[in-house]
């Protein structure tokens, strides 16, 4: 199957707010029984085990990501920092919203491209379904922008591109929600997605090392960057 980006509705600043908000919603409850969040938050809690650290999710959308973080910060000895940053004021509002009573992350309306961060400012940064939403050249950036602010580690988590996968999200998105823009945004997130080796090249493009990449269930992978020590 080869790469195609369309423009996913999500994305469009247009978009009709009730839509878009039961599109958000969808996407926090397949992440949620798919066990997607619960994999990233057990991978983030392994470099988040002192006090002070400071958690950056890029393309928050939602906020379900930084509510399952939050959620099981509560039930440990440590409380990290989380920001949540996307560019939609929208995704921002509704995430802040859906947190709610947890709502003791920090909320920013930002571009993943140019971070307002310093270097290694960050203990991990986190990209969970964002990286297949840019081009090569964009992605790469991304990626070197979350190395450069990261001091111990960077995670990321998307689709892997194969035919299967857009069987099973079409099927899935279709049996888990009634959101047009669910059923529309969930193919063509998999066909805009990256396999596992060309996620390795954009991180070498990004002159990221010590990086390792695993599949993980359901047609997903996840790419660990580790910041070497001084």
């Amino acid at each position: 199957m080869q790469r195609r980006r369309e423009p996913e509705l999500m994305d469009d600043p247009h978009v009709d707010a009730r839509e878009h908000r039961a599109a958000l919603a969808a996407l926090r409850q397949s992440n949620r029984l798919l066990g997607a969040d619960s994999k990233l938050v057990r991978e983030i809690a392994t470099f988040t085990r002192s006090h002070n650290s400071r958690v950056l999710e890029l393309g928050s959308g939602g906020g379900g990501l930084i509510a399952a973080l939050l959620a099981h910060s509560q039930k440990t000895q440590h409380e990290p920092r989380f920001i949540a940053l996307d560019r939609s004021r929208f995704a921002i509002d509704d995430a802040r919203s859906h947190i709610g009573a947890l709502n003791t992350a920090d909320f920013i309306v930002g571009n993943a491209l140019q971070l307002p961060f310093a270097d290694q400012s960050i203990d991990v940064v986190v990209c969970s379904l964002l990286l297949h939403h840019f081009d090569p050249a964009d992605a790469t950036q991304l990626l070197r922008e979350a190395s450069r602010v990261a001091s111990r580690a960077v995670v990321v988590n998307d689709l892997n591109r194969t035919a299967l996968a857009w069987l099973l999200t079409w099927s899935v998105t279709r049996l888990m929600s009634r959101s047009r823009l669910f059923h529309i945004d969930g193919p063509r997130s998999v066909r805009a997605a990256y396999r596992p080796a060309e996620a390795l090249d954009l991180a070498t493009g990004a002159e990221m090392t010590r990086v390792t990449v695993r599949s993980v269930f359901p047609f997903r992978w996840m790419m660990i960057w580790r910041r070497e020590a001084p």
